[in-house]
């Protein structure tokens, strides 16, 4: 990679947002981390990024209404949804809302990365 990749990673489970910030640093990405939507939404008002990959079930805002905001104020920003509660409904519903794709909690490092890879190929697309 060229260029570093920023990544807006949300998850309210402070736990495994610092691990998976940790192994996704380690893969060459810059990644910054909030623990709820409102901060996702105004850390995103604050600093570019090219990627988020955004936990589904959170409390106060979930990952579908933060993915709306961010979509609607940074048009070339990709993201991917992390849940643990996957159903193909939310699937269809995000895809609709903007949502690059879709991964099921536990996740695989590589099939992670790849599907950041492929989503960060895609805004560059859009964007030039």
């Amino acid at each position: 990679m060229d260029h570093v990749i920023k990544l807006l990673l949300v998850d309210d489970e402070s736990r495994f947002l610092d691990a998976i910030a940790h192994r996704l640093r380690k893969r060459g990405f810059e990644v910054h981390t909030a623990t709820n939507g409102p901060d996702a939404i105004a850390l995103a008002r604050h600093e570019k990024f090219d990627l988020a990959l955004l936990d589904l079930k959170m409390p106060e805002m979930d990952g579908s209404q933060v993915l709306k905001v961010l979509k609607q104020e940074h048009r070339f920003l990709e993201a991917v949804i992390l849940t643990g509660h996957g159903s193909l409904e939310s699937a269809v519903e995000l895809t609709k809302l903007g949502a690059f794709g879709y991964l099921p909690k536990p996740y695989e490092l590589d099939k992670l990365i790849e599907v950041l890879k492929e989503a960060y190929e895609s805004r560059l697309k859009k964007k030039f």
